[in-house]
């Protein structure tokens, strides 16, 4: 996964990452928005990802400042 930035805010309980992929962003919306196929591509093959909880949705960013 092509990660550029991950920024972590322990009081809202939030992780925002920013990627940059070549594809289109239908497709890779679709990725997020399933777990069972976020879980097969986040993370390295030697420890895979399990998503207990996943809420996904749209918004502007969050500002960190």
């Amino acid at each position: 996964m092509p990660v550029t930035d991950v920024t972590t805010d322990t009081e809202t309980r939030t992780v925002t990452i920013t990627a940059e992929f070549a594809a289109p962003v239908e497709r890779v919306w679709q990725l997020y928005a399933d777990p069972r196929r976020l879980e097969q591509v986040f993370g390295p093959p030697t420890y895979p990802a399990t998503f207990v909880e996943h809420e996904l949705r749209p918004g502007p960013r969050r500002s960190t400042t």
